[in-house]
C-alpha cells in the first residue's frame, strides 16, 4: 500500500513540476467531467451498436437452426425437437406461446428477434 501512494505522490509532484509549480506545493487532481448519456447512447450499458449487431446475427443463426424445413417460419414441433426445449418442455411451451406473438403456430424471423433476449426483460 505505502508502494501505491509514493508512486501516486511521485506522479503529483512530477505533474507540478511539468506545470511550471513548485514541488512544495502539490496539486489534487480534478475528477472527470460526468456528461449525461446522450438521448443515442444504448438503452442496456455496456452495449454498443457492434455488439448490438453482433447478437442480431447471433439470434438469425439460431432461428435457422431451428428451422430445419427452410419455410421461414418456425413451427411448434420445430421448437419442441430443439435441444433447449427436450430439456425443459414446459417452459419451451411457455416461451413459444409467449414469443408467437400473432397466435398462429407459428414464429417468424420478426416475432424471434423482436422477443426479449433469455435472461433480459422488456423495460
Amino acid at each position: 500500500m505505502k508502494t501505491i501512494s509514493l508512486l501516486y505522490a511521485s506522479m503529483l509532484l512530477g505533474a507540478a513540476v511539468t506545470h511550471g509549480q513548485s514541488q512544495s506545493t502539490p496539486t489534487t487532481p480534478t475528477p472527470p467531467a460526468v456528461t449525461p448519456p446522450s438521448p443515442s447512447a444504448p438503452a442496456t450499458p455496456g452495449a454498443s451498436d457492434a455488439d448490438k449487431v453482433l447478437n442480431k446475427a447471433k439470434r438469425e443463426k439460431q432461428f435457422s437452426r431451428l428451422d430445419k424445413n427452410s419455410d421461414t417460419f418456425v413451427d411448434r414441433e420445430e421448437f419442441k425437437n430443439a435441444r433447449f426445449a427436450q430439456k425443459k418442455p414446459q417452459r419451451a411451451e411457455k416461451r413459444f406461446a409467449r414469443v408467437d406473438g400473432n397466435n398462429d403456430g407459428k414464429l417468424s424471423k420478426d416475432e424471434w428477434l423482436a422477443a426479449p433476449v433469455r435472461g433480459k426483460k422488456k423495460v
